[in-house]
Order: structure tokens, then C-alpha cells, then sequence
């Protein structure tokens, strides 16, 4: 059953990195022309990029790049951070959270809980631009 769960997530993982990806590219405008840094390959490097713990500086991501093929600089890979990126890798959060709540699939360790309260403590430093958009703790942030 193991092996069969984790060939699922795979495929869905798989899915959501390529597939869907792409498609989120081409809608919100982040796939201008074709390149070797396509939607999907900055998705994938940004996530997966974000698995460690710990800042992440821009050439760490971009070796990250580097391992799934494709090379670019630190300062290639900051000019396409920008508005299209960030509401790229936004809605592929927001689809990524729609798969998981479609499946219907309760982790059994919280199936054991009535309530389960997420608290995120990550830090990650936005360019200027994108301040306004996501503001932040301490910056117009308000507890729900």
C-alpha cells in the first residue's frame, strides 16, 4: 500500500510541476517566449529550492536550476522574479491545496485531532516591487 500511496503523490507531484505549471504560466502572463527557463523549471526550482530550511540565497536556487537542467545565473533568475512569477507560483500553491482537498485523503496521525491550528514562522524576503502585494507581518498583516 506504501509503494501505491507514494506512486500517487508522485504522479500528482508530477502533475502539478509540469502540467499545471506550464499551463499557470502561460495564463498569468510569466511565459513571454520560449526558453529553457520555462514555467515549469522555475516552478520546480523554486519549490523544490524551498524543501531545506533556511534562507536561500539566489545562487543556491540557481543551482538548484543547474540540477534539473537548466542553467542560469543568480541575477538571470532575479529578473524573472517579478509580478507574473509570484502570482505563478500563488496559484499553483492555491491549485496544489484544491488537489489535496479533493482526494479527500486525511493523514491518519491527524485524523486523531479535532482541531489542528497551522502556524508558519518562515521568513522569506520579497523584492520591493512585491512588497505591496504581499505585505506581511507587521506591515498591514492581521491575526484571523
Amino acid at each position: 500500500m506504501l509503494k501505491n500511496n507514494y506512486s500517487e503523490r508522485q504522479a500528482e507531484m508530477r502533475n502539478l510541476l509540469e502540467t499545471i505549471a506550464t499551463d499557470l504560466g502561460a495564463e498569468t502572463g510569466f511565459v513571454q517566449r520560449k526558453s529553457k527557463m520555462s514555467a515549469s523549471r522555475f516552478c520546480q526550482t523554486m519549490v523544490l529550492g524551498s524543501l531545506e530550511e533556511g534562507d536561500k540565497s539566489l545562487t543556491e536556487f540557481a543551482q538548484v536550476s543547474q540540477d534539473l537542467g537548466v542553467t542560469i545565473t543568480a541575477s538571470g533568475l532575479n529578473q524573472r522574479i517579478n509580478h507574473s512569477a509570484v502570482i505563478c507560483l500563488e496559484k499553483l500553491l492555491a491549485q496544489s491545496i484544491a488537489i489535496k482537498m479533493k482526494s479527500g485523503q486525511t493523514d491518519e496521525l491527524l485524523a486523531n485531532f479535532s482541531d489542528v491550528q497551522l502556524i508558519d514562522s518562515s521568513y522569506m524576503g520579497l523584492p520591493k516591487a512585491m512588497r505591496e502585494l504581499y505585505p506581511g507581518l507587521g506591515r498591514g498583516w492581521q491575526r484571523a
